[in-house]
């Protein structure tokens, strides 16, 4: 399912008047939960 551009307009929109690092830390936290969750199914 591709997204809107409407869609990727307001996730650009909001992504804008956000600072460069909450975008870093929240990516971060993302790829970290993604690998714990990943280890965790793994056991």
């Amino acid at each position: 399912m591709t997204p809107t551009p409407e869609a990727a307009d307001g996730v650009a929109g909001a992504a804008a008047g956000l600072p460069p690092g909450v975008l870093f830390f929240a990516g971060g936290a993302f790829v970290l939960g993604v690998v714990t969750v990943a280890w965790y199914l793994g056991q």
